[in-house]
């Protein structure tokens, strides 16, 4: 009997030692399977981390870029607008070097020429004037230097103009400077 429990002890033993065995790989195999998430994971990380490092550069350059188009952008304007005024200067130019002092009627006749080609190197830079006079007060247009009364027209209405307001598109450069009806 002593044989058998001893027989038995040992199959125990065996037993629990294969139990080990298998528990020990099974600990082993979750570590290995854990240790390529682990990898895996890290894998995702830096390609991430890459991935956000060269979108960051991209965006840079995008800036470096976009600034340096606006900065040509604003010289290419800038040097259109200014060969619209340069033969206006010109004329200004030829009027001053011109001896003609004594005639005051044809100064004024050039004065008004060099105007006519002021407005137009105005309109051909893409500003339009802004209707002031006889219109409704608007102060999206117009600047109220003063108030006036003036029977024959509603009030709100401006009837006099002290300087042109200028608009290119919808976007106001100057606003109209005008005297509004206020007849209360």
């Amino acid at each position: 009997m002593k044989e058998d429990a001893d027989i038995g002890q040992q199959e125990l033993s065996g037993e629990i030692k294969d139990e080990q065995c298998l528990d020990e790989q099974a600990q082993q195999e979750t570590a290995c399977q854990e240790v390529n998430e682990l990898e895996q994971k890290q894998k995702e990380i830096d390609a991430l981390n890459d991935r956000a490092l060269r979108l960051q550069a991209e965006f840079n350059n995008f800036k470096k870029r976009t600034r340096m188009e606006m900065g040509e952008l604003k010289t290419f304007v800038t040097a259109d607008i200014l060969r619209n005024f340069l033969p206006v200067m010109d004329s200004f130019k030829r009027a001053l070097d011109a001896d003609n002092a004594q005639d005051v009627e044809s100064f004024k006749t050039g004065m008004e020429m060099i105007y006519r080609q002021l407005e137009k190197a105005v309109t051909d830079s893409g500003a339009e004037q802004i209707a002031a006079l006889g219109e409704q007060f608007s102060p999206q247009l117009h600047e109220a230097l003063m108030n006036g009364q003036n029977p024959d027209l509603p009030d709100g209405q401006i009837d006099m103009v002290f300087e042109e307001g200028y608009k290119i598109a919808d976007k106001v450069i100057r606003h109209s400077k005008v005297r509004v009806v206020s007849n209360s």
